[in-house]
């Protein structure tokens, strides 16, 4: 059986990207550009920072001596303003899951899809993944964009999947195999 083949967060560029590891000099941008914004963060996993210190926290936390942490920061215009990660890692079946997010400044400028983009290569090809997923609440449509622009497949919803803030949202869910992947 065909084993994934870690690089790690490698650096990526795009026409108008750098995709990078974070390094905790990150912490402040990071704050201030969206961990701390409520309409960012409503949808994710982890709950906006309070302080500076909790960002500097997280960063400190990721460690990128493993090969499998998979942990971008995106910068635009020589600023960071938003993460993309692969999550959730399968190493038998060789599937990852997206997450991402983005300063609300940033929104609907394509950046995120061109990140994703960027990654493909590198995941499918590189990496070997079989599969990539990316999953969003119903409630959060522009994250469903972002894997439609991106060619990935809708595959269902699952119902009251994910407790937020005192509601039970809907899952979407969308995926790309590697065979699917439209060479651009």
């Amino acid at each position: 059986m065909k084993m994934l083949n870690h690089k790690g967060t490698v650096t990526l560029q795009t026409e108008r990207l750098l995709l990078r590891p974070f390094s905790t000099a990150d912490a402040q941008a990071m704050y201030d550009n969206w961990a701390t914004d409520p309409e960012v963060t409503k949808f994710l996993t982890w709950e906006r920072h309070r302080s500076v210190q909790d960002t500097l926290a997280f960063l400190s936390s990721l460690d990128y001596n493993k090969p499998d942490v998979y942990q971008w920061a995106i910068v635009y215009q020589g600023v960071v303003i938003g993460s993309i990660s692969i999550t959730e890692i399968d190493e038998n079946a060789r599937i990852g899951a997206f997450g991402y997010c983005i300063g609300r400044s940033f929104w609907r400028q394509g950046i995120m899809s061109e990140a994703v983009q960027a990654l493909l290569p590198f995941l499918f090809d590189e990496v070997g993944f079989h599969r990539v997923e990316i999953d969003h609440a119903e409630k959060n449509p522009t994250s469903g964009a972002v894997a439609k622009k991106c060619g990935f497949t809708y595959e269902g919803k699952s119902r009251a999947k994910f407790y937020r803030h005192g509601e039970y949202l809907d899952i979407c869910h969308w995926a790309m195999l590697s065979e699917d992947r439209v060479v651009r």
